[in-house]
């Protein structure tokens, strides 16, 4: 790559990415010649193109209705996940993130001069200073506070084109926002000049009119166009205004001085995962626009794929015949409606119920997902342990599931299934196609929904490695403990996976009214049929409606089984199912 012939400066990049000799930087080969780096630079700016149209209309419509509270409170950032754009995911679903009321001014900004947000970790190091003697805690934006970093060069052009005035005191940003500089911000840090000395509190204010009677009048600071301020909270200046446009005085702001853990940041550094870690609600569509059913089982379940709505709507009344409560979102570009069974019921009669109901409301649903956990069939053929995810597949002589309650009894005891489910839908079989030949992205779409489900509720963490224990079939639970630290029988020994990381495992799974806890049930009835899973609800919902079945594994199915797993379990079967809407909708 060519440098920029005037480094670590505002437009450095730019020269960079202009170079025509980096510009033809090939990347790699592909037909009679190669892609090179100015496609891809190309193709980026497309993307940030659309994005920064859809910021501008937003905007125009927000201005157009007035800016009023309760249109798009200033308390909702919205933005695009900067790993999005890098790796080229489907990402035109803009994401919000909830600022605390000191935090508005960044909305305000951002909605005057049409600039957009770019969620990600790491951006504090995007300005640093040039000389090494500067205050280790300023030499980069400190992070966990609310701080906004900018070159001079770029707040001029603002003021060039935004209706700013560098002339008055204190300096216009834009038409709305103005700069406010406390005393002694462009000095020295106090830990640079004395020993042991604090850090000084360096933050520039930014503040929309009319100003508090009490807010003192400062001298313009000193611009070097070859500089960067920090925007933020000033412990000598306690005013910000609140999404009422009234002024307020805070009883407790962030300063240089305190520790991280004392105060929560924007969601931009460690605690924003995704759209689903913080959520608008938005009036919700008319039945008509929801295309996809969800159903789970256990209100756990519920919670882990409600954790995965881009946006969660407001609650639409079923009619009066309908006796399901409903969970109403959006995953990706489709809006999806999500029941589960009323509290203690289990079972194919229940799950029927349910979906029978669903459909009836929701007449435009196109399919379900059967989105919950079940007990693995581990085997020589098939390395399945907690943690994994089953989808139902079709096999060579079966539909992707089998009631494994419902069938003819042979000579010696031989069970038979009998009966044929119906098939998953033709568009989500192209779906798992498409996902089987990029095991890759799958894995790491995974992980990126397994940690929102996490941060939406810790609970849902990965339980150990350690407590992943296959017990011999013949190995009965000691029923007089509740853990099975005092099972004595001998334990299968399993070697460590490579790669770490989510596994999936394609094929048949069986249902049934009746808790599987036999080992040597669930060996037999796997061994013939090749099952990779046991669970209660999928029998009732496949003839009902189009269906995938996704079951997050939590036990053998045996008399081991716990409830350890259950919410890692389900988080996996909720990440597949975002997955596989996303998908869904892209090939469609």
């Amino acid at each position: 790559m060519r440098e920029s012939s005037q480094p670590y400066q505002a437009d450095s990049a730019i020269d960079v990415l202009l170079s025509p000799t980096n510009r033809g930087i090939k990347l790699y080969p592909e037909d009679n010649d190669f892609i090179r780096l100015e496609h891809r630079i190309r193709h980026l700016f497309s993307m940030t193109e659309q994005i920064i149209n859809y910021q501008y209309l937003q905007n125009i419509k927000l201005k157009q209705k007035g800016n009023c509270p309760g249109t798009m409170p200033r308390k909702y950032l919205e933005g695009w996940n900067f790993d999005d754009l890098a790796k080229d995911r489907d990402l035109f679903y803009p994401h919000v993130t909830n600022l605390e009321a000191s935090g508005n001014i960044w909305v305000s900004l951002i909605r005057d001069i049409n600039a957009d947000t770019l969620f990600g970790r790491g951006f504090g190091d995007l300005i640093q200073p040039t000389h090494s003697s500067s205050c280790p805690y300023w030499a980069k934006m400190p992070t966990q506070k609310y701080y906004l970093g900018a070159s001079v060069s770029d707040l001029k052009n603002i003021m060039d084109n935004h209706g700013g005035d560098e002339e008055v005191n204190p300096i216009q940003l834009t038409d709305n926002i103005f700069w406010h500089s406390p005393n002694g911000t462009f000095d020295p840090c106090q830990c640079t000049e004395t020993i042991g000395g604090q850090h000084s509190d360096l933050g520039q204010v930014l503040l929309s009119k009319p100003f508090p009677e009490e807010m003192p009048e400062n001298g313009a600071p000193p611009l070097e166009d070859c500089g960067a301020v920090i925007f933020g909270h000033n412990k000598s200046l306690v005013w910000f205004r609140c999404d009422t446009e009234d002024f307020q005085e805070s009883v407790h702001l962030p300063s240089a001085n305190e520790s991280d853990s004392d105060f929560h940041d924007s969601g931009v550094g460690r605690s924003f995962g995704s759209s689903s870690a913080f959520k608008l609600h938005i009036e919700a569509p008319t039945p008509a626009q929801y295309k996809v059913g969800i159903v789970c089982a256990l209100p756990k379940e519920l919670l882990a794929v409600r954790a995965l709505f881009d946006e969660e709507h407001e609650y639409v009344t079923p009619p009066a015949h309908d006796t399901n409560y409903y969970s109403f979102g959006r995953i990706g570009r489709y809006n999806v409606v999500a029941a589960c069974l009323p509290f203690g019921e289990y079972g194919t009669n229940s799950a029927a119920a349910v979906v029978i109901h669903l459909r009836r409301s929701f007449t435009e649903v196109e399919f379900c997902l059967l989105v919950g956990i079940g007990g693995g069939v581990p085997s020589a053929k098939n390395d399945i342990r907690r943690g994994d995810v089953v989808v139902s597949l079709p096999t060579n002589t079966d539909t992707g599931v089998i009631q494994s309650d419902l069938g003819e009894v042979h000579p010696n005891s031989a069970f038979e299934p009998t009966g044929r489910l119906q098939r998953p839908p033709r568009v989500l079989l192209s779906a798992i196609s498409h996902l089987q030949s990029d095991p890759r992205t799958c894995r790491t779409q995974l992980r990126n929904y397994i940690n929102d489900v996490k941060n939406c509720n810790p609970g849902y963490k990965h339980p150990g490695s350690k407590f992943d224990t296959l017990f011999a079939s013949d190995c009965q639970h000691n029923a007089a403990h509740e853990t099975c630290e005092q099972c004595d029988g001998p334990v299968i020994p399993r070697k460590p996976r490579r790669p770490k990381g989510p596994h999936i495992h394609y094929g048949l799974i069986a249902s049934s009214n009746q808790v599987m806890r036999d080992a040597a049930s669930r060996d037999r009835l796997g061994a013939k049929h090749n099952i990779l899973c046991f669970e209660m609800e999928a029998a009732g919902v496949t003839n009902a409606i189009p269906c995938l079945v996704i079951r997050g594994i939590c036990d053998y199915a045996d008399s081991h089984k716990n409830k350890l797993w259950q919410e890692y379990a389900a988080a996996k079967a909720a990440a597949y199912c975002a997955i596989i809407e996303v998908v869904f909708q892209n090939l469609k």
